[in-house]
Parts: C-alpha cells; structure tokens; sequence
C-alpha cells in the first residue's frame, strides 16, 4: 500500500513560543501518526520566501477575505 504524504505549514517568521515546553513539530507528527499509520510526513521551511515582505495586519486581512468571501478563486 502507498503511503500518505501529510505535509504541514505552520505560519511564517518564526513566531514560535521559545518558552514552550513542547516542540509542534513532534506534537503534529505524534497526532498524525496515530490516526494514520502509512505516512510521509513533511515540515518545509518557508519563511526565507517571505523574508522581504512588510505585511501587516490589514494585508492578512485582505488575504483571508479574498479566500474566504471570493466566489471565484482562480
């Protein structure tokens, strides 16, 4: 049997908790895993795209209405 490939994105900058006990990426992997066996699991790193980028609150905005609230995505 093929095996699943999962690949999972976690926001952008590196906004992650330094104090968190616990590292997201284990968690993820750990639930993924126990609700399917015969997985690929992926973590890219994309933040380097986005290094040049000043996006602010309303950009997101913009971003999440267009994908939201947009009829025709394409």
């Amino acid at each position: 049997m093929n095996k699943i490939n999962v690949l999972c994105l976690h926001g952008i900058g590196g906004k992650d908790d330094r104090q968190s006990k616990t590292d997201w990426k284990t968690d993820w992997k750990d639930a993924i895993e126990s609700k399917a066996k015969n997985v690929n699991i992926s973590f890219p790193v994309f933040d380097h795209f986005f290094d040049e980028q000043q996006a602010g609150i309303i950009d997101y905005w913009k971003f999440l209405k267009d994908i939201f609230f947009t009829k025709d995505h394409g």
